[in-house]
């Protein structure tokens, strides 16, 4: 069952006997479940359309989303529907003619930008300092940098720099 208390909220009863596992959900959570969900999908499509309008080839790891989904990260990664956005932004950059190119996410955040040293490092440590050139850069940086490398040297993204606008 589902009563309004007296301040506004919402209480849901504990289910007494195993046939009301079956019930459909109170029609509030359901409402309040779409609601959710539409401001996620518009958030996507507004995202979307702006790195469209703003960028040529649009970039990203092309990550196991999937597999993501079965890790202790799970609930993150559902929550922000990564899929739901990665195919929004296919569809509105190949509709506007620009390119999103995914590459292997292998190492991103390992190699150094400048030398190409790889160093296996814990999530935890966010700067990454080369033992081999000393460049220093925070952990995101590096790894953004090499994604957008991989991007120019793969076969997926071949003159990706003539295609920036």
């Amino acid at each position: 069952m589902c009563s309004f208390g007296a301040r506004g909220g919402v209480h849901v009863s504990p289910v007494s006997k195993p046939g009301d596992y079956s019930s459909p959900t109170p029609p509030l959570f359901s409402k309040l479940h779409r609601k959710i969900a539409n401001q996620r999908k518009d958030f996507h499509h507004k995202l979307a359309r702006r790195l469209v309008n703003r960028y040529g080839t649009i970039v990203h790891e092309d990550l196991n989303i999937l597999g993501l989904a079965r890790s202790r990260t799970a609930k993150g990664v559902l929550d922000a529907g990564w899929a739901q956005f990665l195919a929004i932004l296919a569809y509105k950059a190949e509709e506007a003619g620009r390119r999103v190119v995914g590459v292997d996410p292998k190492h991103t955040s390992q190699d150094c930008p400048v030398c190409g040293h790889r160093e296996k490092k814990p999530l935890w440590v966010r700067e990454f300092t080369c033992p081999a050139c000393r460049a220093s850069l925070h952990r995101d940086v590096a790894a953004a940098i090499n994604i957008l490398a991989r991007a120019r040297t793969e076969p997926s993204g071949m003159d990706t720099a003539v295609a920036v606008p």
